[in-house]
């Protein structure tokens, strides 16, 4: 069972940083369009049929300091919202959210603490987020929430303080003025998995649901309904090393829950849901109801992540940026160069409906900066 908490650099998508790298391009100059491909509507089950061809830099247009290690990364069409982290020495380090506004450069601080920032997500009107200050168990991680244009932090949840609780780890989202999390327990060697919501600002804690003999996971919003995995105990762990499988449920407003795939890890978007099929693919779910494997070489821990029309998700080599209504794609290597101290790596951190943003770290001082894609520069169908 893969429960993700909490993700060190997208949330959800993180990318193991390779050795190599090499010359990266000009940190404030636009660079030329990118290399991208386009391939027909597929209507069923079947990869497009359009091989991209990889770039072999990121086309980015615009970089910046990032303020240490970035984790969630919001790229919006006006502004990057952001978390970082500085380790101070071993035991002690700084947390921030931060804003970047592109048309000015100028970047603020909107949360600062001596705990770990991560798992950030935004609406139009809400920040919300998960924190912890025990670097090496998250024993005390917690979901707080604050309005975008400031003020005080909220506690939203404690998910850690459930009794029972099975593992070390939830799952979080903010839906409009929502939060939803899982708490999943064990109970006399039974699984139970609950979901729960709490409306901001200050609404009651809300079981959304629970069932007995599963756990509940990754909740995630589409098509009007909330969507999370449910994946069943089966005989774990007295005759299985491993659980039972992992399904998709969609859950609709008067309380009706639907299984729509095997699989899990759903991120939606507005015409499309991202999720791993039962095989680790990652695949697209349309309103329609018609289904598109967009690749088949998945790296295990890296989930699908969706903004607008466009889907972000990585293999080990490559990181991918699709649009899965026509199949028009970027491939990029997260590596630049030969090889040696002098390269640069390229992760993978957010998406947006303008922007795609990457954690750029160059090898030979460690320097970190986030990077831009202009996700309106990617030409297909040339």
């Amino acid at each position: 069972m893969r429960m993700v908490f909490p993700a060190t650099a997208l949330a959800l998508l993180v990318v193991v940083l390779a050795s190599c790298g090499g010359a990266a391009s000009s940190p404030t100059s636009p660079t030329t369009t990118a290399t991208a491909t386009s391939a027909p509507h597929a209507s069923s089950a079947t990869a497009p049929t359009a091989t991209p061809v990889p770039s072999p830099t990121p086309n980015t247009v615009l970089e910046f300091d990032s303020r240490g290690g970035a984790g969630s990364v919001i790229p919006l069409a006006d502004r990057v919202i952001w978390t970082a982290v500085e380790r101070v020495d071993r035991d002690h380090i700084v947390g921030r959210i931060l804003e970047r506004t592109l048309a000015d450069g100028t970047t603020r601080v909107l949360y600062e603490t001596s705990a770990t920032v991560q798992r950030l997500t935004a609406s139009a009107t809400w920040l919300v987020w998960v924190e912890y200050a025990d670097l090496w168990t998250a024993s005390d991680a917690k979901v707080y929430a604050m309005p975008r244009t400031g003020g005080a932090r909220r506690l939203i949840a404690d998910p850690l303080a459930a009794p029972d609780f099975w593992g070390r780890f939830f799952d979080m989202t903010l839906i409009d003025d929502q939060v939803y999390w899982n708490v999943n327990r064990e109970i006399a060697g039974i699984w139970r998995g609950e979901l729960y919501r709490r409306t901001l600002p200050d609404g009651r804690v809300e079981l959304v649901t629970a069932v007995a003999g599963s756990h509940i996971g990754w909740p995630a919003a589409w098509n009007g309904a909330v969507v999370y995995t449910r994946t069943e105990q089966g005989d774990y762990p007295v005759r299985s090393n491993t659980p039972g499988p992992s399904h998709l449920l969609r859950r609709t407003a008067d309380g009706t829950a639907v299984k729509i795939g095997d699989g899990g890890f759903a991120a939606g978007g507005p015409g499309f849901m991202a999720y791993l099929d039962g095989a680790n693919n990652p695949t697209a779910l349309f309103v329609d109801g018609h289904v598109v494997t967009l690749g088949s070489s998945y790296s295990p821990g890296y989930a699908p992540v969706v903004s607008g029309d466009w889907v972000l998700w990585a293999d080990a080599f490559l990181f991918h940026i699709m649009r899965p209504s026509d199949g028009c794609a970027l491939n990029l290597n997260m590596s630049i160069g030969g090889g040696g101290s002098s390269g640069s790596t390229y992760v993978p951190v957010g998406i947006g409906p303008t922007f795609a943003a990457l954690q750029h770290v160059t090898n030979d001082t460690g320097t970190r900066t986030l990077a831009l894609i202009d996700l309106r520069r990617i030409r297909c169908g040339q």
